[in-house]
This record gives structure tokens, C-alpha cells and sequence, in this order.
């Protein structure tokens, strides 16, 4: 699931991956997560960016089909190297939609049909 944190409820927002997360916990599982933060600078971006576009992604592109035990390292490393990446969590910035609730709901409706065509 993708999860992003925001500061005015104090508590994160599952932005995809719901019904994995009640499947999960429904097993009494904790569901797997991947955390949407902002880099703070371009040295965080680019650490970001060179440890998963680099030492991963072509790193695990790389392995055969086979290769469980590797590929379940290869994901641990990564997870360090993701883990070493510092970032703060600051306020999330929010302003209200014009045309208030009718609007957003007429935007999510022609996103909705424009997803359900491709």
C-alpha cells in the first residue's frame, strides 16, 4: 500500500493498496507500505533516486527467475538504503477546492471515467 502523511490529521492516508490493507488485517497481518515523502534537497533526491533506480530496480532486472534468497537480499539492502535516507515531516499543504465539494466530485468523476477507458 502507498501511504503519505498528513500533518493536519496527525496520521497517514492509504492512497492505494486499500483493499490489500484490509485483507491484511483482517489476517491479523501487518500490510506492507511504501511511505510518499518529499526529498528535502537535491542530495536526498538524488540519494533516493540512485538507490533505487541504480542499486535496485537494474540490480534486480539483473537476477533470474530463480534467485528467491537474492532477490529477498537485494529487497533488504534496498530497505537499508532507504531506511539511511533522513527526511523530515512537516506540515502538508491543503487549500479548499473552488466550487467546494460539487466540483471535487465532478473532477473525481471525469478522472473516474478517463481511468475506466484506458
Amino acid at each position: 500500500m502507498l501511504l503519505w502523511w498528513l500533518s493536519a490529521l496527525d496520521g497517514w492516508a492509504i492512497l492505494d493498496g486499500h483493499d490489500r490493507a484490509v485483507a491484511a488485517l483482517a489476517e491479523d497481518m501487518e500490510p506492507e507500505s511504501v511511505v510518499l515523502t518529499r526529498g528535502e534537497d537535491d542530495e536526498t533526491r538524488d540519494v533516493v533516486r540512485t538507490a533505487t533506480t541504480v542499486h535496485y530496480e537494474k540490480r534486480l532486472a539483473a537476477l533470474p527467475p530463480d534467485a528467491g534468497s537474492f532477490r529477498e537480499a537485494l529487497a533488504r539492502s534496498h530497505g537499508g538504503a532507504m531506511i539511511a535516507v533522513e527526511y523530515s515531516e512537516a506540515p502538508t499543504p491543503a487549500w479548499p477546492i473552488p466550487g467546494g465539494a460539487a466540483e471535487w466530485d465532478a473532477l473525481m468523476l471525469e478522472f473516474r471515467h478517463e481511468h475506466d477507458r484506458s
